[in-house]
């Protein structure tokens, strides 16, 4: 893992580094050559940033041999420490745990060495996600330039932890051991004067600010839909009568009386027929000087009319009635349901 960060050359991380510098160097020489045209960056500023990449990789070297001279090499301070590490076996670490790190550890070498079996077909794979157009050349990963440039990477890194690191980063204690020691100026420290005021103070003051003003609106709500409903029920209720007596006069209106015998149904037909046959004969005989002159058969079908026609008025007003009681139910339910997912 610290040989394929530091771009050392036959690891994966070299052949990540050497596509970096490959379109660095190669912009260069488009420009030099007047291929492209000259846009904010000029070939003098290219030059600039190549070493730029370059002595930020020999800080990587720099740093990582740092890690693992002081993790892998060096001795520990405390004795006792020490030589519980030392009397560790290959047996503290189990098969699974080791698999898991010998695979992947064998992963950096193998796509380091063929790099165009592996590392470039997983770059095809991605193009068409990253909206990229495929490579015109294969890239000679292990051409001299960008070999030049691992190794200048390489030796500016070394001389970094050569003359920086194991000298003026490391001191001595008065017991005879030595310590790393932090030599960067604590006025610039990002993490006591970036990271930790955004982090545990304006993030947390502005989330928080954010859920003030969201708690506080749903208790504006709370407060404010019972009085909107108790406003929205009312109005339903005094227009209620409107509505029913528009719809009277507009689409439910009244049906005009039959005046014809063709009307009411069986029961009123056979019913009246029997009364006006019994009335007849009543006024042949006891009725015969003060004869009854009324048709029965059309009182009860003008009495089956009207009380259809009640009953319909009175079936329509109490759906009306239902429907609006569902409304308001409903809305009741959305309200409640609105409280407690908020």
């Amino acid at each position: 893992g610290a040989l394929g960060i530091g771009g050392i050359p036959l690891f994966s991380g070299y052949i990540s580094k050497t596509l970096l510098h490959e379109s660095i160097v190669e912009y260069t020489e488009a420009l030099e050559t007047g291929a492209l045209a000259q846009g904010v960056f000029g070939v003098s500023d290219m030059k600039i940033i190549e070493w730029l990449f370059l002595i930020s990789g020999g800080l990587t070297v720099a740093y990582m041999c740092k890690l693992f001279f002081a993790v892998f090499v060096e001795k520990n301070n405390d004795a006792k420490v020490q030589k519980k590490y030392d009397g560790m076996s290959g047996s503290y670490m189990k098969p699974v745990s080791a698999a898991a790190l010998a695979v992947p550890a064998a992963l950096f070498p193998l796509m380091g060495i063929l790099p165009h079996q592996t590392m470039d077909k997983l770059a095809d794979m991605g193009q068409g996600f990253c909206g990229l157009a495929e490579n015109p050349h294969t890239v000679a990963y292990f051409s001299l330039t960008n070999l030049k440039g691992s190794l200048i990477s390489i030796a500016i890194g070394a001389l970094i932890y050569l003359l920086l690191v194991r000298t003026w980063m490391l001191k001595k204690q008065p017991d005879g051991t030595t310590v790393y020691v932090n030599r960067w100026p604590r006025v610039l420290d990002l993490e006591d004067y970036v990271y930790r005021p955004i982090l545990l103070t304006a993030v947390p003051a502005v989330c928080g600010g954010v859920c003030m003003v969201l708690d506080n609106a749903v208790d504006l709500l709370a407060k404010l839909l019972p009085i909107a409903g108790s406003v929205e029920a009312g109005f339903f209720d005094t227009i209620t009568d409107s509505v029913i007596v528009f719809l009277r006069k507009t689409i439910y209106q009244d049906s005009p009386q039959p005046h014809e015998l063709e009307e009411g149904n069986a029961l009123t037909h056979v019913c009246g027929r029997i009364v006006n046959r019994a009335v007849a004969l009543l006024n042949l005989t006891i009725w015969r000087r003060h004869p009854k002159k009324k048709d029965y058969e059309h009182t009860f079908a003008l009495a089956y009319e009207s009380f259809k026609e009640n009953t319909g008025i009175i079936g329509r007003s109490l759906s009306y009635g239902l429907i609006l009681f569902c409304l308001g139910l409903c809305g009741t339910l959305i309200y409640l349901l609105i409280s407690l997912l908020l």
